[in-house]
Parts: C-alpha cells; structure tokens; sequence
C-alpha cells in the first residue's frame, strides 16, 4: 500500500504505512533483508517527498542491515548504495557521494560485464561529482568512460544514449 500511496504522491500516508510496516516487520522477527527493503521504501518515500535528511538516515539504516548480512546480494547493495549516493549530491554533500559512487562501481564492475549501462550509469553520477568538485579531467575522463559502456551496451540511436553524450559534451566545455 506503500508504492501506492507514494505513487499517487500522497507522501504522508506513505510515510504511515512504512513506519507501521517497519514496526511489524521488526516486532515479529522479519529477517534484516526484509527490514532493508523497507527502509530503502521508506527512504525513496522521503527523496521523492524532498526530505533529503530523512533519506539519507533511512538509506544508511538499510545499508547497515545489508552489510550485516552474511550472503548479502551486492547488486542490491550497491543500488541502495547509489541512491544514497545520489541523496548526498542532492544536499551538496559531494564527499561522501564520491566515496558511495566509488564503493558501487568497485561492486558492479566485479558482478557486471563490462558493457552493462549499470556501469555507465555509476560512471555517470562519478562524472557529475568530478564535475561538481572542480576535477574536470576526471569528470572528462568518466564520462567517455561511460559514454563507450553506453554505446556497447545499447544499439546506435537508443535514446538513453543522449545523457551520455550530453554529459560528455558538458564536461568538454570549459
């Protein structure tokens, strides 16, 4: 009930029903797996509301419980990863956004193939930190990066290849 309240942008009842959902879960011994998809529920809930603050605690909590796992999954690590990292560029915290967008393309690089747009997409919000941070030959760099992942990966012409050539194009211009 959650995704549909969040979907119909009705952000105050979604917040409801995950606390409630989180309370359940953990009063009646849901394994920390389901605890974390909950938590990134509830953190996507608070990112789409604009309350970057409240998504970030709620990412880091269900990066926690992965982490704590023993056969943790790491593509679904490194995506709750990314989103955290993506909350810490929208709060200007380009830091510890560096350090997550680091950690998930180490992850993906080792669980992906090389040509997979999860590793363009990863090299993609590196680039926009570079960027951000005043490193325009490692943005420059990351971004053809992820540019030539993209042209492998999708046929010539796709649409999701624009925003790599935009940011390429963005990251040449001085």
């Amino acid at each position: 009930m959650g995704w549909c309240q969040k979907d119909l942008k009705q952000f105050e009842e979604a917040e409801t029903m995950y606390l409630e959902e989180l309370h359940f879960m953990e009063q009646h011994g849901f394994s920390q797996q389901q605890i974390s998809i909950a938590f990134s529920n509830l953190a996507l809930t608070y990112r789409q509301w604009g309350n970057i603050t409240f998504a970030i605690d709620k990412y880091e909590k269900s990066v926690s419980l992965k982490r704590r796992q023993s056969n943790v999954d790491q593509l679904s690590l490194s995506t709750t990863l990314f989103n955290q990292a993506f909350c810490y560029v929208e709060s200007g915290q380009l830091d510890q956004a560096l350090c997550l967008y680091e950690e998930v393309l180490t992850i993906r690089k080792r669980a992906l193939p090389p040509s997979h747009l999860l590793l363009a997409n990863t090299m993609r919000g590196l680039s926009v930190c570079y960027l951000a941070q005043g490193r325009l030959e490692d943005a420059r760099r990351l971004a053809n990066d992820a540019l030539r992942v993209a042209s492998a990966a999708l046929p010539d012409g796709h649409s999701k290849l624009g925003w790599c050539i935009k940011l390429c194009l963005e990251n040449t211009v001085n």
